[in-house]
This record gives structure tokens, C-alpha cells and sequence, in this order.
């Protein structure tokens, strides 16, 4: 990406990237496979894909937390 973008090393030794100008994402190998790969499904006005500035992994304990309702308290 010529004016934004991001990368990622990560714990198992693959690289997460972001092409932000060009709405992509995905991740990589040390061998240079990709894994994965996301393109923005969003267009802009002129019909490019939308930016995506940064894209973190992040652990999917700390996901979890956001994602499980809390338990209510015992009264």
C-alpha cells in the first residue's frame, strides 16, 4: 500500500498484512502461501473497495470476553 497499511508477525511465525488502499487483507506464511484472505465487500463512491486502515489478531480469550454476556449476580 502506498500510503497506509499494517503487518503482523504472529506467535505461530506467519505474517498478517493489510492493504488498506486497497480494502484487502490476509496472512501469510513464512514461505510466502497465504492462508487467508479478506477483501472489503464495501465500495467507495467511485466503486474502489473501502480502505481498512489496521487489522490486528487478536487472542480469542480477550474476544470472548466481549462476546459472553456476563453472569448476573446471585442475589
Amino acid at each position: 500500500t502506498a500510503s497506509r497499511g499494517s503487518c503482523q508477525r504472529l506467535p505461530n511465525g506467519n505474517t498478517l498484512i493489510s492493504e488498506s488502499d486497497r480494502g484487502r487483507s490476509f496472512e501469510v506464511t513464512p514461505e510466502g502461501e497465504i492462508v487467508w484472505e479478506f477483501r472489503n465487500p464495501h465500495l467507495d463512491a467511485r466503486g474502489r473497495r473501502a480502505t481498512m486502515v489496521r487489522l490486528y489478531r487478536v487472542d480469542p480469550a480477550i474476544v470472548e470476553k466481549f462476546i459472553t454476556p456476563a453472569a448476573a449476580p446471585v442475589p
